[in-house]
C-alpha cells in the first residue's frame, strides 16, 4: 500500500471512529430513554458490539501510526447532544417519534459502519476480521430495522 494510500485510511477510519462515537452516545440515550423493554435490551447487546468494534477500529489505527482525532470525536459527541434541541412533540418529554427519529439515526450510522467494514475488506489489510465484524454489523441493523417498525406503528397507526 503507497502512502497515500495508508494516509488516506487513517483519515477514514479516524472518521468512522468518530461517528462510532456519536453512533455509541445515541444508543445509550435511547436505552436510558426506554428502559425495561426489548429496545432497552438490545441495545445493551448493540452497545457492547459497537464497543468491540472501536477497539478494533483504535487498533487498527495504532498499527498504522495513526491517531484519532479527539476534535472529531468531541464534534461526534457534541453533535448527539445537540440534536436532542428538536421538537418531536413535546419539547421536555421523550416522545414516540423521538424514539422513531434516533432508531432511524442509529440505522444511518451503523449504515456506516457496516460500509467502512467492507472498504477495509476491500483494502485488503492483514489486520483485522473486518468480514466478521461486518457481518455483526449487518445483523444489528436487520434487528434495528426490526425495531424501527415496531417504534413506527406506533407513531402512524
Amino acid at each position: 500500500m503507497t502512502k497515500s494510500c495508508r494516509s488516506n485510511l487513517k483519515i477514514y477510519l479516524g472518521d468512522h471512529l468518530a461517528l462510532m462515537v456519536g453512533e455509541a452516545e445515541l444508543a445509550r440515550r435511547v436505552r436510558r430513554e426506554n428502559r425495561e423493554t426489548p429496545l432497552s435490551s438490545f441495545l445493551s447487546d448493540y452497545l457492547e458490539t459497537l464497543d468491540l468494534q472501536q477497539q478494533g477500529v483504535r487498533r487498527l489505527l495504532a498499527t498504522m501510526a495513526g491517531h484519532p482525532s479527539r476534535l472529531k470525536q468531541a464534534g461526534s459527541w457534541m453533535a448527539e447532544k445537540l440534536g436532542r434541541f428538536k421538537f418531536n412533540g413535546s419539547l421536555l418529554h421523550y416522545t414516540d417519534l423521538s424514539r422513531v427519529l434516533e432508531l432511524e439515526a442509529l440505522l444511518l450510522l451503523a449504515t456506516a459502519r457496516k460500509s467502512m467494514w467492507s472498504t477495509l475488506t476491500a483494502a485488503k489489510l492483514e489486520e483485522g476480521d473486518f468480514q466478521t465484524a461486518k457481518t455483526a454489523t449487518v445483523e444489528q441493523l436487520n434487528l434495528l430495522n426490526e425495531h424501527l417498525k415496531s417504534a413506527r406503528r406506533r407513531v402512524i397507526e
